[in-house]
């Protein structure tokens, strides 16, 4: 059984085919509809094509008029009207003019071909056809086994090798620590240098500059290099658009004179400047933020295989979120450094955002939130514009007492407000189109709201002081602008929810009522003409209509009933909260097909407004469940205590982030008020991609 794949050619070559060589070629991945090139994984001696070389399409079109199973046979290259002249031109450069070759695929992925090449033009009998065609199966399936066992053995050596970085930047301290740890696997590949950079950005996130903060030379730590030290301006550099575009993925440059995605000067620079002739970088970004890149270069062209590019974008993750908290060690010890004041306002911050998490109305979250933010940052006044529905005027909130045109380039709300960028104004008195109606007015801080790439309104910020407000106030705002925003948009589509679930409401009993009781009020008025008609004809003969008027009566009486009884679970009062709960289990199995195991006690004491939340509450999560999670288990528990009880539901669905805007977050807020108005606590977990728990307690006494 061959182990490799040059074993899976010398056994091909037994075959008796008259030939010249045999060549195995494999797509990138093994899978061409993800391939930028296919390479020569194994060939016999004699072989024009060397085993490790690449081949891009462009070099070979005609790999995209082949077909990807069965046979392919060329007994002249260079006269076969199939094959186009860049790739006849490449065949005979390579002393091909003759092939037959089998495409090796599995499972409707094309990993690679079969090639048996000649030197001349040639026919292919056709028991060479059926030789070749024959064994493409099997090939096909050796070099998948081969490929597996070498991925596993790859994968675990790449799981060692990340264990000793991850494990030495455990212990980093430093930026030198952090390059050293790294350097366990980039060392391997030989760089001349390697150097941490750490990025700056604009207020939009975008990269504006780049600072050299550690550096090594062949493998030893460089504390005289260079650049070391130096800022380099990142704006209008395409370079810098390469990985900005693709934060995950490794940078990689083979072979910089033939890089066509590098333009000059900047390919001049890396030759001539800095002699690097193939370049990584890996691109830190963590915790929604640039922290800087990791650049490795050779001052000769280098080839990288699949291995050291999965290793490169692993060490990618790991790499940034410990630059990420190394930067913001730094960032909180200078702070610390400069003004512990800061610190106590970004904590005012913190408790400012929380309070506007749980209101669920604007005009409270905002009268609450300007309160907390005009006291605990000592200002002069705290107010919110609002967009308007249009979206053409900033109105005051929440009275709505005044606006603002959006397009006024004269006043500092709408400029903020139309150009999505916080504004300072540290001295009114030198600005002379400047107007606000606070005379005390010194200084004017005005950041806007923005949820996504839409603009929700703005925070406008007051102090009696000049120069009040420095570029570190705009972002600590800025901060708890996004928050409010989140929470005005939150406390709107809550606002948008509650209304459409009362006219859904109101629309089914309107349909109850007319499908039913106004039928019976109606019948119920026709009798009583007719009654009244006879009354006065024949009183004997008013009994009928009179008997058929109590019927309608009693039947709308039962209707009504029925639709009363609507408004609280039917079964809840006559068959308790357990059987309840049993019905909804059983219909989500029976409907959706998810396994469901409950641990549920016997009927407990409680009072039917417990029952009806908890009820509710299990309705919604399992609700969600189905619509939201993509789960194939739910485990549902209550737990009954005389001090307390317990509803606990958990999922092994796709989870989410419970920090951001979801799907399903209107059930949350339902559910935690259900809980709520009872006194009870409500909390959620997820994460994504590790399932849901959703825990109520509900105290007893």
């Amino acid at each position: 059984m061959a182990r490799t794949f040059q074993e899976v050619i010398e056994a091909v070559a037994r075959l008796d085919i008259s030939l010249h060589s045999i060549v195995l070629t494999a797509w990138q991945q093994f899978d061409y509809a993800n391939a930028d090139y296919f390479e020569i994984i194994a060939s016999t001696a004699g072989s024009s094509y060397p085993v490790g070389q690449r081949y891009t399409i462009e070099e070979f079109p005609v790999y995209d008029k082949m077909p990807h199973r069965g046979l392919f046979v060329v007994e002249n290259t260079q006269d076969d009207p199939r094959i186009d002249a860049v790739s006849a031109a490449n065949w005979k450069k390579y002393g091909t003019y003759a092939r037959i070759g089998v495409a090796l695929a599995l499972n409707n992925r094309w990993m690679g071909n079969l090639v048996f090449q000649s030197r001349e033009p040639r026919k292919y009998t056709a028991r060479e056809q059926r030789l070749v065609g024959g064994i493409g199966d099997l090939v096909s399936a050796a070099i998948e086994r081969i490929r597996l066992q070498a991925e596993t053995e790859m994968a675990f050596q790449r799981a060692e090798t990340l264990a000793r970085v991850n494990a030495a930047l455990s212990q980093a301290k430093n930026e030198w620590d952090i390059l050293a740890a790294v350097g366990l696997y980039l060392n391997q590949l030989e760089p001349s240098n390697m150097a941490l950079h750490y990025i700056d950005t604009d207020d939009s996130g975008q990269p504006i500059s780049m600072d050299v903060v550690a550096a090594w030379e062949y493998g030893q730590p460089a504390p005289h290099y260079p650049a070391l030290g130096m800022t380099f301006d990142l704006r209008n550099s395409p370079a810098t658009q390469l990985y900005i575009n693709a934060p995950d993925k490794a940078l990689i440059f083979e072979d910089i004179p033939n890089e066509k995605r590098i333009e000059e000067p900047i390919r001049t620079m890396f030759l001539e400047q800095l002699g690097h002739h193939a370049l990584v970088v890996l691109p830190l970004y963590s915790g929604g933020a640039w922290q800087g890149t990791i650049g490795c270069a050779w001052m000769q062209p280098r080839r990288f295989t699949e291995n050291d590019r999965r290793i490169c974008e692993a060490l990618i993750q790991t790499v940034g979120a410990v630059v990420a908290s190394r930067r913001s060690y730094l960032a909180a010890e200078k702070a610390r450094r400069e003004n512990e004041q800061r610190a106590r306002e970004l904590e005012t911050v913190a408790k400012v955002s929380a309070a506007a998490a749980t209101l669920l109305s604007v005009d409270e979250l905002l009268q609450t939130v300007a309160a907390l933010t005009m006291t605990n940052f000592n200002l002069y006044h705290v107010q919110f514009y609002l967009l308007d529905a249009p979206g053409n005027s900033l109105v005051l909130a929440p009275n709505g007492d005044a606006s603002v045109d959006l397009n006024d380039e004269e006043r500092v709300v709408a400029q903020a407000g139309h150009l999505r960028q916080s504004i300072i104004i540290n001295d009114v008195n030198e600005k002379c189109e400047y107007e606000t109606n606070m005379p005390e007015t010194r200084s004017e801080l005005v950041v806007p709201l923005v949820v996504g790439d839409k603009l929700i309104g703005v925070l406008d910020i007051h102090s009696r002081e000049v120069n009040r407000f420095s570029e570190m106030d705009a972002r600590v705002m800025t901060t708890l602008a996004d928050q409010i925003a989140v929470a005005v948009q939150n406390a709107r589509l809550y606002a948008q929810a509650q209304e459409l679930a009362v006219l859904e409401e109101r629309n089914r009993l309107a349909r109850e009522l007319h499908d039913s009781v106004s039928q019976a009020l109606y019948g119920i008025a026709l009798g009583t003409r007719t009654a009244r008609t006879l009354l006065d004809r024949d009183p004997k003969l008013v009994a009928d209509p009179l008997d058929y008027v109590l019927s309608l009566a009693e039947a709308g009486l039962t209707e009504m009933r029925a639709l009363i009884f609507e408004l609280r679970p039917e079964a809840l009062r006559n068959e308790g909260l357990i059987a309840a709960l049993n019905k909804q289990v059983a219909s989500l199995q029976a409907r959706h097909g998810i396994q469901v195991d409950t641990e549920l006690p016997v009927e407990p004491e409680i009072s039917i407004e417990i029952k009806e939340a908890l009820y509710q509450i299990a309705r919604e999560a399992m609700h969600n469940t189905v619509k939201h999670a993509k789960a194939t288990h739910v485990m549902l528990t209550l737990q009954h205590t005389p001090e307390q009880i317990v509803l606990d539901l958990r999922d092994d669905g796709i989870g989410f982030d419970t920090g951001g805007s979801f799907p399903g977050h209107l059930g949350l807020h339902s559910m935690r008020e259900r809980a709520t108005r009872l006194r009870g606590k409500y909390t959620v977990e997820s994460t994504p991609g590790f399932g849901t728990h959703i825990a109520v307690v509900i105290p007893l006494r």
